[in-house]
């Protein structure tokens, strides 16, 4: 089943600039893992200086494959390290979920603009 991941942080405006400069490490590891499909970064049109990382996976264990990576750890702890700057994991699959996995949909509506990152 392909699923989609959507991490959304948000950033104080003060530390974007290092989270981006993370996000870019990320941008170059995670097309050459197996599994991923397609990804897309945005930032919040409004105020809330929110990020959000929406990427597609061909299944739900290839995305855990490359969330357990060595690589993504390393820049995960990194991240981790910027005060103010927690990530909201959400998963969408465009099938019934496998047992045990837990899908959580959004009811809200966003804005959100593409942005080069």
């Amino acid at each position: 089943m392909a699923i989609k991941v959507f991490i959304k942080r948000k950033c104080p405006k003060d530390k974007e600039r290092e989270l981006f400069r993370f996000i870019k490490e990320i941008r170059r590891q995670v097309p050459q893992q197996p599994g991923y499909i397609s990804g897309e970064y945005l930032k919040s049109i409004d105020e809330t200086n929110e990020i959000a990382t929406i990427s597609s996976w061909f299944s739900l264990e290839d995305w855990q494959t490359w969330f357990e990576s060595e690589e993504r750890k390393e820049i995960q702890s990194r991240i981790d390290s910027i005060p103010g700057v927690p990530p909201n994991i959400q998963f969408t699959g465009i099938s019934r979920p496998a047992k045990g996995v837990q899908v959580r949909a959004s009811p809200q509506l966003e804005c959100w603009s593409a942005g080069i990152l």
